[in-house]
């Protein structure tokens, strides 16, 4: 049996992750391309079925495996890996097969620390589909392309597979095979549940230097209005989703798309609500643009801004002008939408100067959130051969990449930035920011006011969240424990 498992996440220690409960896209995909070969497959989601690994053995051994499929970006790795060693230890003559951003980035880490026999690189359908024939019929893993895997105790990098070009051909989301999606909350929805995560595009043309760009690409793919809306209507028909979030990375680039997108849901005899919690540019909206949004159901609109400095905007390859950032939130705000930000603090051409005016430039900016995040380098972008060429890493960098989500950890030094500062400039962002007097009002008033036009406990829960998020964050259940 071929097993594909989503690993439990320990929430406790898990911030801003609590917000919601996504089924995995990724293994949808993935499943859904072996089911459509005639190949079976199994998904296990221990993260919403809150399985220990006891649990999880127990569902397994019902039908021994002969392969198991993980997947995991940076946030999730952690717990990807923790659970690929005890499964090892259990199963041990199944292959154990690692894919995602993270895999792709540190296949050698994987593969060098018997953590995975083969490691899927970049996007998965194709190469995971070849890859599992190729394994059930005993032949040379030197024809699959996009893999890297252990021979001789040397590791093979098998040639890169070229990307899927028309998106449109894939099969939809295996979500039958997840468990029931009501268990699946969303606590930032409108809704509440049932939601689905959607994929509409893929790829960035943008070069920001801390982008990997090592799944998708640089070369943006769209799937056609006419295919993202039959999947939305099915999933709405199939299991009476109520809530879509999407989840590319550049959602507002192809504009007459997204307005043709708008216009078919508009059309639609039921009424769902598509929201953009993955971040949009600046520069891709317009008045016109967001009323459209706003009819089918967008709520709130995040845009990734990641400095208040245009120099540092400039040197990190962002392609933004900060004066598309003010005219874009003031219209987001004049049409009564939630508005976020994200921040990204100690950015290496960074300075004491330029991480001060950023907090102050996002507190001018006044969203209705900010979210701050301390840069991370990753391995294989232009950002990470910048810290090792002209800063210094602070710990072991692989220790620290897969601590760092959790503990909010600075993980290098570079310029005038040093640790200290940091971590008190992090502290001092969101307090500065929340702690307002009108900013607590405004937000009272938002989140009643949505509470009131829903009618639903969906957005007190968020409300307790929120707040709950902060004051973990500033440490002051810490003070109140001393």
């Amino acid at each position: 049996m071929i097993y594909l498992i989503k690993p439990y996440i320990d929430r406790n220690k898990f911030g801003i992750l609590n917000y919601w409960d996504v089924p995995s896209l990724a293994l949808g995909y993935l499943a859904a391309v072996l089911e459509k070969n005639n190949i079976k497959v199994k998904i296990i989601d221990a993260d919403i079925l809150r399985l220990n690994e006891r649990d999880l053995f127990k569902i397994i051994k019902k039908v021994p495996p002969t392969i198991i499929g993980l997947t995991g970006n940076v946030f999730t790795a952690k717990y990807s890996i923790y659970t690929a060693l005890k499964l090892k230890k259990e199963f041990g003559n199944a292959n154990i097969i690692f894919g995602g951003p993270y895999a792709t980035i540190e296949y050698e880490f994987l593969l060098n620390n018997n953590i995975a026999e083969i490691v899927v690189l970049g996007e998965g359908e194709k190469t995971f589909l070849e890859l599992i024939k190729a394994l059930q019929s005993g032949e040379d893993l030197k024809n699959t392309k996009g893999i890297a895997y252990k021979k001789d105790k040397k590791i093979i990098v098998n040639p890169l597979r070229e990307n899927i070009q028309n998106l449109d051909d894939l099969p939809f989301p295996a979500w039958h095979l997840f468990p029931n999606i009501k268990k699946y909350k969303n606590l930032r929805g409108v809704t509440n549940k049932p939601y689905l995560p959607l994929m509409t595009s893929r790829g960035c043309p943008y070069s920001c230097i801390w982008c990997t760009k090592c799944i998708h690409g640089k070369k943006l793919r769209y799937r056609s209005a006419e295919n993202v809306f039959a999947e939305i209507r099915y999933f709405v028909e199939k299991y009476d989703v109520k809530e879509f979030i999407v989840m590319d990375d550049t959602f507002t680039q192809n504009r007459v798309r997204v307005l043709k997108l708008c216009f078919l849901l508009r059309n639609y005899r039921k009424k769902i609500v598509l929201n953009l919690y993955n971040g949009v540019r600046a520069d891709k909206l317009d008045d016109f643009l967001i009323k459209a949004l706003k009819s089918v159901g967008v709520n709130r609109i995040t845009l990734g801004i990641e400095s208040g400095n245009q120099m540092v905007l400039n040197r990190i390859k962002k392609s933004l002008d900060l004066k598309d950032v003010i005219k874009s939130l003031d219209l987001i705000k004049k049409n009564h939408l939630i508005s976020d930000i994200f921040i990204m603090l100690g950015l290496p051409f960074d300075t004491k100067k330029t991480v001060n005016g950023t907090i102050r430039f996002t507190r001018s900016l006044n969203p209705d959130h900010a979210y701050y995040f301390l840069t991370i380098p990753y391995r294989g972008t232009e950002l990470y051969e910048i810290v090792k060429n002209h800063g210094t890493f602070l710990e072991e960098y692989q220790i620290g990449i897969l601590n760092q989500i959790n503990d909010g950890k600075v993980l290098y030094e570079i310029n005038d930035l040093k640790k200290d500062f940091l971590e008190k400039k992090f502290s001092e962002a969101y307090k500065t920011f929340y702690l307002r007097p009108l900013k607590i009002l405004s937000l009272l008033k938002l989140y009643f006011e949505f509470v009131l036009k829903f009618r639903s406990l969906t957005q007190i829960k968020w409300l307790f969240n929120e707040v709950l998020a902060l004051l973990v964050k500033f440490k002051i259940f810490q003070k109140i424990l001393k």
